[in-house]
């Protein structure tokens, strides 16, 4: 029987990424891969500059890994790629050095040579390439976009540490609006962190080859809402298609048309049935929690 595998291995440039679980058998086998390689070309691992990150593995698991690959324990939150990489929620304090890379990008001296125009062009190449890099991957909370914001100002306005109100000629929500309609075209960091992590979304539907598509993702209502208002899907074949959630009813979805229907359907139920299964000998109505439909309809009664 054939199964799908999905990858372990990640390469970028000259780094990877491995994972494995703590198990002996991988273990083992994973070493023995590693020397067959170094034998073969001549590179060997430095086992002593690898980088080991338990990923909720207790004592013995760890212990058990470190005894194959004795390299050093490098405990989340990591940074890979310049992203901050966390198994939780990033705090302010683990993206302080986000704000702190924006502040020392631009030293003042240089402000003082630039016009607004110059400072504009500098503030869209630098100050805001760095915070979109990371906004890919996470939501960077609201207390570091204004920390990175207050920089990004001060220096279009003053090119110094601190701006008085009476320095900016224009609010800042104005400043960030495209030229067309009166604004410099700066991003808005927050607006702009939620379209680029729209993105996976949409790159999950298409391709469920890629290696992260059954991982759970963060929910953020504001990105779904995004996605559900913009996109819309053509059935099809309906293997890809999903029943309950998808748009797929004429650019409407059942939650539009039918709201107390779909709320007497199990959450992990809407997520997986598609459009061919939900059809095929009606499946669709098996799927309806009857206990929780009476009771909707009850309490609208």
């Amino acid at each position: 029987m054939h199964h799908k595998v999905k990858e372990r291995v990640f390469l970028y440039a000259d780094d990877v990424v491995l994972f494995l679980a703590p198990r002996h058998q991988d273990l083992i086998l994973t070493r023995g891969i590693l020397e067959i390689f170094a034998r073969a070309s001549g590179l060997s691992t430095n086992i002593n500059k690898c980088l080991i990150s338990p990923i909720q593995c207790d004592l013995e698991a760890t212990v058990t890994l470190m005894n194959f690959f004795p390299g050093k324990i490098d405990p989340f939150p990591i940074t890979y790629l310049g992203i901050p990489l966390a198994l939780r929620k990033l705090g302010n304090a683990e993206l302080q050095p986000l704000v702190d890379k924006v502040a020392s990008r631009l030293p003042t001296w240089k402000a003082n040579l630039l016009n607004r125009a110059g400072r504009t062009v500098l503030i869209k190449s630098t100050l805001s390439a760095i915070p979109t890099h990371i906004a890919l991957v996470i939501n960077i909370s609201p207390l570091a976009i204004k920390c990175i914001d207050k920089r990004r100002r001060t220096f279009l306005w003053k090119g110094a540490d601190s701006v008085r109100g009476g320095h900016c000629l224009l609010a800042w929500p104005k400043v960030c609006r495209l030229p067309e309609f009166g604004g410099l075209g700066i991003v808005d960091l927050e607006l702009f962190g939620y379209a680029l992590r729209l993105r996976w979304l949409w790159v999950r539907r298409p391709d469920d080859e890629r290696p992260w598509y059954t991982l759970p993702d963060s929910q953020e209502p504001v990105v779904e809402a995004m996605f559900k208002a913009s996109t819309y899907m053509e059935v099809g074949d309906g293997n890809r298609a999903l029943f309950w959630v998808d748009k797929w009813l004429g650019g409407r979805a059942i939650e539009d048309i039918a709201p107390c229907l779909y709320m007497a359907v199990g959450t992990r139920i809407r997520n997986r049935r598609t459009v061919a299964q939900a059809l095929h000998g009606d499946q669709w109505v098996h799927d309806i929690r009857r206990r929780q439909l009476c009771r909707l309809a009850w309490s609208i009664y």
